[in-house]
C-alpha cells in the first residue's frame, strides 16, 4: 500500500498496476467453464449487463458502484437497481450494495428489488454503537 507521504501520482501508477479494466464477458465465460461453484458478478449498473451475466450463467450479481469512490460520477446502485430487478429478478439473485448508510437505504435497497443487501465495515460499526447507545457517528 502506499505509504502517507505518496502523492497522487503515486496513486494513480497504483491504481494503474492493481486494476485491470480490460476484462471481458469471455473472461467471464472461461471462469463459468472452469468452475461449478456460485457465481456472483459484482458491478453491474446497466440491465443488458445483468442480462448477459444471466445468460453466462451467473448464480447472482451485485448492483454495485464499489462506493462511488472509484468510479466518479456513476449512477447510484438505487437507482440502477429498478431497471436491473425488471430485467432478470427471474433468472438470478440480485444483491445490492453502495451508499448503505441506514437501515432505511437497506429497506429501500429491498423494496427495489434486491434479495440482500451488504453492507461494510464502517455501517456495520455504526449500528453496532447505536445499539449499544453510543453515538452512531464514527468520530466520537
Amino acid at each position: 500500500m502506499l505509504g502517507r507521504a505518496s502523492g497522487l501520482n503515486d496513486y494513480m501508477g497504483w491504481l494503474g498496476a492493481n486494476f485491470d479494466p480490460t476484462i471481458l464477458w469471455k473472461d467471464l465465460d472461461w471462469i463459468r467453464a472452469s468452475w461449478d461453484g456460485t457465481l456472483i458478478i459484482k458491478g453491474i449498473l446497466d440491465p443488458e449487463d445483468a442480462r448477459a451475466a444471466a445468460e453466462l450463467g451467473a448464480n447472482g450479481i451485485v448492483v454495485s458502484n464499489h462506493g462511488g469512490r472509484q468510479l466518479d460520477g456513476a449512477l447510484s446502485s438505487t437507482k440502477a437497481l429498478p431497471a436491473i430487478a425488471d430485467a432478470v429478478s427471474d433468472r438470478l439473485t440480485i444483491l445490492a450494495d453502495s451508499g448503505v448508510r441506514s437501515g432505511l437505504d437497506v429497506v429501500r435497497l429491498l423494496a427495489l428489488g434486491a434479495r440482500g443487501v451488504l453492507l461494510a465495515a464502517p455501517g456495520c460499526m455504526r449500528w453496532r454503537r447505536a445499539a449499544k447507545g453510543a453515538s452512531p457517528n464514527c468520530s466520537t
